[in-house]
């Protein structure tokens, strides 16, 4: 039998109540990478020169942007690094569980930042550097949330997203995952979200 080289994603789910202690631990298979990845990835492989255009790219806001095409080599090409409090891309949560299609460009409901009703705290996105790991090599992309809003806020989706060019104003979804049941953040909680970007030989 021949070996099969998969490319994939691990989602990884971390709940600890305001005193650090481990409310709940869970790892799924992430099913969902959507067209854009798809789209971004063979941009990048087509592409001889950063400023040159491959084909549109559907941003998070539903509209086309020309991809890679960009201004200058010092561009970001597809980044998912976005800093604390910015929640318009890295690891981004939401409450709808509403069915992942391919052709999906954001989150159906997306949880903003801040310390009020129904809002978390975003800290930083954070990629590490890859590493072996068994018959897989992978990656990791983390983000910390932090429920500051004085009531317990139930998480349904989780994604990611980049940027490339400019920053905020052009990022694409690459993955939307539906957790396979929701999670409840208590007041004063935090949730740590984990993508494990991986290569393996089964």
């Amino acid at each position: 039998m021949s070996e099969k080289h998969i490319i994939g994603a691990e989602l990884e789910i971390e709940v600890r109540d305001k005193n650090g202690r481990l409310i709940e631990h869970r790892k799924q298979e992430s099913k969902s990478f959507v067209k854009q990845f798809i789209d971004m990835l063979y941009g990048l492989f087509k592409a001889d020169y950063v400023s040159s255009t491959q084909l549109n790219v559907t941003k998070i806001d539903g509209t086309a942007e020309a991809y890679p095409n960009l201004p200058s080599a010092n561009s970001a090409v597809m980044s998912v690094s976005f800093g604390s409090e910015d929640d318009t891309g890295g690891i981004v949560v939401g409450d709808s569980d509403e069915a992942v299609q391919y052709d999906d460009y954001n989150l159906k409901s997306k949880i903003p930042h801040g310390s009020g009703s129904g809002q978390l705290s975003y800290g930083a996105t954070i990629v590490e550097e890859p590493y072996k790991d068994g018959t897989e090599y992978k990656f990791r992309v983390f983000r910390t949330f932090t429920n500051n809003s004085g009531a317990s806020i139930t998480v349904k989706e989780v994604g990611l997203v980049a940027w490339w060019k400019t920053k905020p104003t052009i990022q694409a979804l690459l993955i939307r995952d539906v957790l396979a049941s929701p999670t409840s953040i208590p007041d004063g909680a935090t949730l740590t979200v984990r993508y494990y970007i991986k290569v393996s030989v089964p």
